[in-house]
């Protein structure tokens, strides 16, 4: 059970991290919506930050 958990959770702080960069590498491309993505990543950031 312990370690079903511990997948789950190196699964959930993947795909935030995967969320991340490509939420950045839009950002970057497209600079008119920086504010905008500013806020959606980092969030996603502070929640990767947190998870064990």
């Amino acid at each position: 059970m312990l370690s079903q958990v511990d997948e789950l959770h190196e699964f959930i702080s993947l795909i935030f991290a995967l969320v991340w960069l490509i939420v950045v590498e839009i950002s970057i491309f497209d600079k008119r919506s920086k504010s905008i993505t500013n806020t959606t990543y980092l969030p996603v950031g502070f929640v990767i930050e947190t998870l064990p």
